[in-house]
């Protein structure tokens, strides 16, 4: 949930203005804030936004997967380019060279899917690896595709022998980009 902390900036600068603007009238203020403390606690529960997260025990929960995650992003070589999945991009962004992966279907002449039309892995520029998490049940905001067409292009390409695997932690892996 990084992403969101951004946003605290600009919330945090409004409800400041607002309360300089009523500053004026002492009691329009009390009740300003009360409600909008209230309004804001309301919206974090019902909307499940980030500070209700921090309060579930799973959010704080260490699985497996993140310390095969961790083990393996520290094995990637430090001065290679590295195309990644969504959720991985932050760990990685300390690279002068990182790609987002993005699952699209493709005309594949050697059908490795068994037609033409298949699933595959688009980034741009010419990384020298890509890491991937193949565990199930990963989110949509994670992969930005099914878990199946996220296989199913991993698969293609490595069938195709566009990517050749080079490490594996768990159900994270490493792949070398073949030219």
């Amino acid at each position: 949930m990084h992403h969101r902390a951004i946003l605290s900036v600009f919330l945090t600068f409004g409800l400041l203005d607002v309360f300089c603007f009523l500053s004026r009238w002492k009691r329009l203020l009390i009740a300003t804030s009360i409600v909008l403390v209230c309004f804001a606690m309301l919206l974090q529960y019902k909307f499940h936004f980030a500070l209700n997260k921090l309060t579930k025990t799973e959010y704080w929960k260490e699985e497996p997967w993140m310390n095969d995650t961790r083990t393996l992003l520290a094995q990637v070589p430090k001065d290679a380019s590295v195309a990644t999945q969504q959720n991985l991009v932050p760990h990685l962004s300390h690279r002068k060279e990182i790609y987002l992966i993005y699952p699209r279907q493709h005309d594949i002449p050697e059908e490795p899917c068994g037609q033409s039309l298949c699933w595959w892995l688009d980034f741009d520029g010419k990384p020298d690896y890509l890491v991937v998490d193949t565990r199930p049940n990963q989110w949509l905001t994670q992969i930005l595709e099914s878990n199946e067409n996220w296989l199913s292009a991993i698969s293609n390409m490595e069938k195709v022998g566009k990517i050749q695997l080079e490490k594996q932690v768990g159900e994270v892996k490493m792949y070398r980009i073949e030219e």
